[in-house]
């Protein structure tokens, strides 16, 4: 339903604004890298003159291969995924030595949102965890 509101300056639309459905949707099925598209280029292993489409594949990879070598930390498996990256990085620019920021970036990213997610699902097994007001002690 259609609402005004008269002002000084004439009358106002003042209809509620309903959702963008596709913007709600694209928000539901957002893309997994787009913390890091806001931030790559001021990240200390930005590379001048390279781009989104050189550092996505970097950020996947990360992503990717923390969930592939759960468990083992970073430096254990290094030397495998700069081997791997070749392979891996889809048409990005990136040498390993370029990349090597991002994927550890995305893999730090991955291991401590699981370590979140572990820790979450404990103390809601264990009862611990409150309700909004609760101290959650």
């Amino acid at each position: 339903m259609k609402t005004t509101t008269q002002t000084s300056g004439g009358y106002r639309d003042t209809t509620p604004a309903r959702p963008n459905r596709r913007r709600t949707d694209r928000a539901a099925n957002a893309d997994p890298d787009s913390p890091f598209r806001a931030l790559f280029r001021d990240a200390s292993y930005y590379s001048t003159g390279r781009n989104w489409n050189d550092y996505a594949p970097a950020y996947r990879y990360g992503e990717q291969a923390f969930a592939c070598h759960r468990g083992r930390r970073f430096d254990e498996v290094e030397h495998e995924l700069s081997r791997d990256w070749i392979d891996a990085r889809q048409g990005s620019r990136l040498s390993w030595v370029e990349a090597r920021g991002a994927v550890h970036d995305a893999w730090r990213r991955a291991r401590d949102r699981a370590f979140f997610r572990a820790h979450t699902e404990t103390r809601a097994e264990a009862g611990t965890i409150g309700t909004i007001g609760d101290s959650g002690s």
